[in-house]
């Protein structure tokens, strides 16, 4: 509150310490005693000083404006702490590619070596989703470290594994953490920087993840040539740890008191994301175990490489079909039907390799299939994005005309009926809807690309048989 001279009544438009508009003054009413209390009660309000350092604005703009982010010194340490970070994840998806023929003869493991990237890619996508609602129940600082703390327990593991197995479940251990790091980076962002410079700052994240996915292999072969494959993990150890400590030392979250909700809440809200994923992923994994074991049995993997682009195709096409009022039944039927399509083919291009080269060539043909594996995934995630996001804004041109499509793009999905006004509301559904079916066409488009190769591949027997 601001001191008001004694006997001096408060003008209308003069607040505690703000001012809005309430009614016009009556000028009629205004003599020069009028002007100079007025004068004398602006001048009280300018002397009242916040006590946070913040600027208090109502409206639309006043979440921005009453923000206070960190000094410069403190966004840089989190700006170093959040690209060695992100360095690290990049570096894990493409280090691999050339120290699995050193891995898989120092385990024998030739057999397992597809399983080394499925299972980093299978608990990252499994898991990605649900970290989103952690972040929204819980600091973000907290649940980042967290995260962060299981990527460099999966990498430990993965770099002391006495056998192959324990390199699988290291990998998977450390996709769990991959996945709550890279969306957690870009929190901390929108928590320690203001609106305007957020774009140069996310950029400058995705500039260091391409940056390390194209020398992971380079460092990756340095490591395996000179020292040896298991540094590919241990790396990850000590930019952890510079990670975590300047991330301790620089970011306070400002919302993490903010989030108050019962566990029974919590459980409840984890549902519309990560969860209805599950069908999609389970589907996957089992029939990528039960096409292995039919490869063994028949022999031949051929046929299920040729299967594969089939059911894809058709469960991507089921996807695209998907409404928002479309029932559980039907979501989770269509995604067992793409994830079953892909499972069947997850694993066979490494016993093609096997089975078609000789042994003088499969350390190279492997590290090409990986490599091709995981940079398909990361061009093509981006390549959905952008389909998504150029087809939402033209929907919402022609079925929700009067809906600012920047604000809804920066909301997203969960915020969205917070966002449109109501009467708007069903229009911007359908076009969110169309937006997000719409993405399934690339799906559809890379499995209908994939049969012509598959129709090229040889039918060799995994036990010694050519036809």
């Amino acid at each position: 509150m601001a001191n008001i001279t004694p006997g001096v009544q408060p003008k209308p438009g003069i607040r505690d310490g703000s001012l809005s508009v309430w009614q016009p003054i009556d000028k009629g009413s205004m003599s020069k005693d009028t002007l100079v209390n007025d004068y004398v009660q602006l001048e009280d309000l300018g002397k009242a000083q916040p006590s946070s350092h913040q600027i208090q604005l109502s409206g639309e703009d006043g979440e921005e404006s009453s923000t206070e982010y960190p000094s410069a010194w403190k966004l840089g340490m989190i700006m170093v702490s959040l690209s060695l970070a992100v360095f690290c994840l990049a570096l894990d998806t493409t280090i691999m590619a050339t120290a699995i023929p050193k891995i898989a003869n120092q385990f024998n493991s030739l057999n397992d070596v597809g399983w080394y990237g499925s299972a980093y890619l299978l608990t990252t996508s499994a898991l990605t989703l649900s970290f989103g609602k952690l972040y929204s129940f819980y600091s973000i600082k907290w649940v980042y470290l967290q995260a962060l703390a299981v990527f460099e327990i999966g990498s430990l593991i993965c770099g002391a594994t006495p056998n192959s197995l324990g390199l699988i479940i290291g990998r998977a251990i450390a996709g769990c953490g991959t996945a709550g790091i890279f969306s957690g980076s870009l929190l901390i962002i929108a928590r320690s920087a203001p609106l305007e410079r957020r774009p140069l700052l996310t950029g400058i994240l995705g500039g260091l993840f391409g940056v390390a996915s194209v020398i992971g292999p380079l460092l990756g072969g340095a490591f395996t040539d000179n020292l040896t494959w298991r540094w590919c993990f241990y790396i990850n150890l000590p930019l952890g740890a510079v990670t975590g400590i300047f991330l301790l030392l620089s970011f306070d979250d400002p919302t993490a008191t903010t989030r108050r909700a019962t566990f029974r809440d919590q459980i409840s809200q984890l549902d519309p994301s990560g969860i209805m994923n599950i069908p999609m992923v389970l589907a996957l994994v089992i029939f990528s175990i039960i096409s292995g074991g039919l490869v063994g049995a028949l022999g031949y993997y051929t046929p299920f490489m040729l299967i594969t682009p089939a059911i894809a195709a058709i469960g991507a096409g089921l996807l695209s079909t998907l409404q928002a009022n479309s029932s559980a039944g039907i979501w989770i039927g269509y995604q067992v039907v793409y994830g079953a399509g892909v499972g069947c083919g997850l694993q066979q291009p490494m016993v093609a390799v096997q089975g078609a080269l000789p042994p003088a060539d499969l350390p190279l043909a492997t590290v090409i299939v990986v490599f091709m594996q995981t940079i398909g995934g990361s061009i093509f995630m981006s390549v959905g994005q952008n389909v998504f996001q150029n087809q939402l804004l033209r929907n919402l041109a022609t079925q929700a005309p009067g809906v600012d499509a920047a604000q809804v793009l920066r909301a997203g999905a969960t915020m969205l009926r917070d966002t449109v006004p109501s009467e708007m509301l069903p229009g911007a559904l359908r076009a969110y809807n169309s937006a997000i079916t719409e993405a399934f066409y690339v799906a559809v488009a890379m499995a209908v690309l994939a049969l012509p190769g598959a129709l090229a591949v040889q039918w060799i027997s995994v036990k010694g048989r050519r036809l």
